[in-house]
């Protein structure tokens, strides 16, 4: 049981760690395609393509009616052109006025948004979103107080900002920040509530809590300047391009410090120059620039933040989804590895007869069903195992048998040979001399051709013979080969039927003449006196013989050196025979029929 738990642990902490990477990795990219997608509509929300139509009214006006960029109806209009279209920003913007070597002449007057969460009850709360106009209803030294102790509280601290606030009949009646009364009402001093303060945005202090960035307006303004001198080249490049008009302004969106800043250039023609939409295409009819910037600040970690807010909740439950599925995996795993485990320790036992369940068809299914062919395949592969170490015991025996048949072939040679040499030595005798000399060299010839008949046989089984086949007539290499043995045939009175079907062969025509004489050579031996040999051609060589059968025990050593069962030959003529056919890739055999005895061969 504690080897099965620590199992059942090992899986599901390896297999823990492959989800929570694999988790990570799917979540790391889907916060980086969300974080890109939100870039995207950062980038579109600083565009200023919805205020285009307004700069474009306000150019062609200066060009028909205020002709200066210091003329102070024009720089009104300036002041109130977003609002009169009634056109907002999603971020923080500006409108600036530039002279032709993009120095600052004006920038709109600036309206003061402060934004707090109202607790309206314990469940529910809403933006303020109050805005003040600069020239009606606040006191504009109070907003400088603000904006002067919220810089120096900034540079010391960046803990949020707590200020005081009163709502009768849905209207804020008293709001107060960092002790300065921004909406006065004495009724309510000692009578307040309390909330952060989220957004404060002026002339000179951009406050954002949500986004933890604070940058004084004159570094944003500042950053923008000296972006546009830098990019002077690619603006004039705009302006000599044909494919553009730049009546409709020149927007460039750039990055620094993790803000995101986004600014259009209108240029504004010379007094002398007739307004044309499709004209402004020589930078010196320029007189100045109305420049609308935005920014997006520290806009990477608000929208990354915003990414992870999101997706809390789906973070949290997928966690707790691979803790159970790494349960469940770990749990299944462990009992069907278990299986496993015990089946191959049967298999280590020897019992072969295992059969592991193949289902489901995954990974572990594969393994057990390799592991089923592996026990069969054992079990075949000892089975062949112990079936050739019987077969091995018996060429050993063959091997003996061998020996002791070659050595009493050469003996009995060498003994006639010495005794007619001893008889050679003691007569006189010229004839009898003449005849033990022939009686000598007959046996020498009989170890001769016993002695080459084992080197070819060694060749043979060597493979150091090579074939060179050819096509070749059986039916006359037959008759030949017959016509040797027309005296044997004579004295035993046997007869010889032949049937040719298909008498074509491809073949070596000298080993395969070894192979016929071997198989004739024995049809005589063995062919009852007056009997019939029958030999049918058909791609092939089919000898028959009327005699005794071969014996069931003799059919798998009769093709083995020295097996003789007549004595009356070597032994090593079926031996030959069958190294040739095989070198030759022939299917070979022998079979009993009703009255005798087949040998044959075939392509």
């Amino acid at each position: 049981m504690k080897k099965n738990n620590r199992l059942n642990w090992t899986i599901f902490g390896k297999s823990f760690m492959v989800l929570l990477i694999s988790f990570l990795l799917v979540n790391v990219l889907n916060i980086f395609l969300d974080y890109q997608f939100a870039k995207e509509d950062v980038i579109h929300a600083l565009s200023a393509g919805k205020t285009k139509d307004a700069f474009i009214d306000l150019n062609q006006a200066f060009s028909q009616k205020y002709h200066s960029i210091h003329n102070k109806e024009f720089l009104n209009k300036v002041n109130t052109i977003l609002e009169d279209r009634n056109l907002e920003y999603e971020y923080d913007w500006e409108v600036l006025v530039l002279d032709q070597q993009y120095n600052l002449v004006h920038i709109n007057e600036h309206n003061i948004f402060i934004d707090f969460q109202i607790q309206e009850n314990e469940m529910c709360s809403r933006s303020s979103g109050l805005t003040f106009e600069q020239n009606n209803h606040i006191d504009i030294k109070k907003i400088s107080a603000v904006e002067k102790k919220l810089n120096v509280l900034l540079e010391q601290s960046e803990e949020p900002f707590v200020l005081q606030y009163q709502v009768k009949n849905d209207k804020i009646v008293y709001l107060s920040i960092l002790g300065e009364d921004i909406i006065e009402n004495d009724k309510y001093k000692n009578n307040y509530k309390e909330a952060f303060l989220d957004i404060f945005e002026s002339e000179n202090i951009n406050y954002n809590r949500l986004t933890s960035s604070h940058v004084p307006l004159d570094k944003i303004r500042d950053d923008v300047l000296i972006e546009i001198k830098n990019d002077k080249i690619n603006f004039e490049n705009y302006i000599k391009n044909d494919n553009y008009r730049p009546v409709y302004g020149y927007e460039n969106i750039f990055e620094k410090d993790n803000n995101m800043y986004s600014y259009t250039i209108y240029p504004l023609l010379k007094s002398d120059i007739p307004f044309d939409y499709d004209g402004f295409k020589n930078i010196n009819d320029f007189q100045g620039y109305i420049v609308v910037r935005s920014c997006a600040l520290s806009y990477s970690s608000s929208i990354l933040n915003t990414v992870l807010n999101h997706k809390e909740i789906v973070f949290i439950v997928s966690f707790v989804f691979v803790i159970l599925i790494c349960f469940v995996l770990a749990s299944t795993l462990s009992k069907r590895i278990k299986e496993i485990e015990k089946g191959t320790k049967r298999i280590a036992q020897n019992d072969f007869d295992i059969q592991l369940k193949e289902n489901p068809n995954d990974e572990l299914g594969m393994l057990s069903q390799s592991i089923n062919k592996m026990s069969q395949q054992l079990k075949e592969t000892i089975f062949n195992l112990n079936e050739e170490i019987n077969r091995v015991k018996k060429l050993e025996s063959l091997r003996q048998e061998f020996i002791a048949n070659f050595t009493h072939e050469i003996k009995t040679p060498l003994g006639i040979i010495n005794g007619y040499i001893e008889l050679i030595e003691t007569t006189n005798n010229d004839a009898k001399k003449e005849q033990y000399l022939t009686n000598i060299e007959q046996e020498v010839s009989r170890i001769n051709e016993l002695i080459l008949a084992m080197l070819n046989l060694s060749r043979l089984e060597s493979g150091k013979v090579e074939l060179h086949r050819e096509n070749i007539d059986l039916e006359d290499l037959i008759t030949e080969i017959i016509d040797e043995y027309e005296i044997l045939l004579m004295k035993k009175n046997v007869k010889i039927q032949m049937n040719v079907i298909d008498k074509n062969i491809n073949a070596d025509k000298k080993q395969l003449s070894i192979v016929i004489h071997n198989f004739i050579n024995n049809a005589i031996k063995h062919v009852a006196i007056n009997g019939r040999i029958v030999i049918k051609i058909n791609k092939g060589l089919y000898v028959y013989n009327d005699g005794e059968k071969i014996l069931a025990d003799q059919f798998n050593h009769i093709w083995y050196t020295f097996v003789t069962y007549d004595q009356q030959g070597s032994g090593l003529g079926l031996a030959i025979c069958k190294s040739i056919l095989e070198l030759h890739e022939f299917n070979f055999g022998v079979e009993n029929k009703d009255n005798g005895v087949e040998f044959y061969f075939y392509e």
